[in-house]
């Protein structure tokens, strides 16, 4: 905020192209003064109020990613990793280990695990 006796132009408009919230101009009108001031702090809280929601929803947004990333690596029926699941992990491995894979396929799976 600016409080000022210039009534110069010029810097009015400076004072604006920098974000200045208010400006006043001496003699002071104390009901500007407090309108300004009113209106300056209720800016600051709704900055707070973004900023916070802002954080709320990335957080909300990180858990339901992790959500269904957990969805898709898990398979409901065995509660087992999921093909998708073992290639990730296989490409995460060192190139110094050999990682060792026996694959056992079962006819008819569900049959057996119900």
């Amino acid at each position: 905020m600016i409080i000022s006796a210039m009534h110069d132009i010029k810097q009015f408009v400076q004072s604006i192209t920098l974000g200045v919230d208010g400006y006043c101009l001496k003699p002071l009108d104390m009901y500007k003064f407090v309108d300004i001031l009113y209106r300056i702090t209720q800016k600051i809280e709704l900055q707070h109020k973004v900023e916070d929601y802002e954080q709320h929803l990335e957080q909300k947004i990180e858990l339901q990613a992790k959500l269904l990333e957990d969805k898709y690596s898990v398979d409901e029926l065995t509660s087992l990793f999921t093909r998708e699941r073992l290639c990730k992990d296989l490409l995460l491995l060192n190139d110094d280990k050999t990682p060792v894979l026996i694959l056992i396929n079962i006819d008819n799976f569900r049959l057996y695990n119900e």
